[in-house]
């Protein structure tokens, strides 16, 4: 029998209420409460019966709440393996002169075209990246990128091209369109995920997209059957 395998899911490092917003100042993390888990009323958008489900992680890449968020979407990703799609955006601004800033400063900015070019020739891999990035700070990214088997030279091309630009523009008129200012924001199936910013709560809230729009009662268990035909 197949077995569902929830890699780091029992660990429960929730994230705070708090998010690294664009148009405010970073908050005091020591001083924010925690923030508390969604209930029952958490609207959900049925996944199509043989799709995956999407989800959409919008972040900041030095966000000190969007990374541990990436790591979450990792996680379930790796738990759901096919019946589910994820998909990573940044969340940037135009500068007056008409380059690209972010709230973390330029380094931020480099950092986040080097993840949306490695989910432009690698998008299978670009969690498993920027979650190997987030862990391997100090050693370059194009070594991270080699012992992932990923084109290096490939995401070289598509940061000096203006590739790169052009993936955080069109992240950009996205998230204006959305009105998505703070990291991490998450979407399930384009619809604003509010509930606790841990693997265990975003799993159970993937899985209530599977089955009926009624929604029925959600547990691990019943997920497992419910995607993987397992009792």
């Amino acid at each position: 029998m197949k077995r569902l395998v929830l890699p780091l899911i029992l660990v429960l490092f929730l994230l705070t209420i708090a998010a690294c917003d664009k148009d405010s100042v970073m908050p005091n993390s020591e001083t924010v409460k925690p923030k508390p888990l969604a209930g029952d009323d958490t609207p959900t958008v049925e996944t199509p019966a043989g799709q995956p489900a999407r989800v959409t992680l919008y972040a900041m890449s030095e966000c000190p709440y969007g990374v541990p968020a990436e790591k979450v979407v990792f996680d379930v990703k790796q738990a759901l393996g096919e019946k589910m799609t994820p998909r990573l955006a940044f969340i940037v601004e135009r500068e007056e002169g008409g380059g690209l800033t972010s709230l973390h400063g330029p380094t931020e900015v480099e950092k986040d075209m080097i993840q949306a070019c490695v989910g432009l020739v690698a998008p299978e891999k670009q969690f498993t990246f920027v979650v190997e990035m987030n862990q391997r700070a100090k050693q370059p990214w194009a070594d991270i990128a080699a012992g992932l088997q990923i084109d290096a030279a490939a995401v070289e091309a598509c940061l000096q091209d203006g590739t790169g630009i052009n993936l955080l523009l069109k992240d950009l008129d996205e998230t204006v369109e959305l009105n998505v200012n703070s990291s991490p924001t998450i979407m399930i199936n384009d619809q604003k995920y509010s509930g606790g910013r841990n693997s265990r709560d975003l799993f159970d809230a993937v899985c209530a997209t599977f089955g009926k729009v009624d929604r029925p009662e959600i547990g691990r268990a019943s997920c497992r059957e419910r995607v993987y035909g397992l009792v």
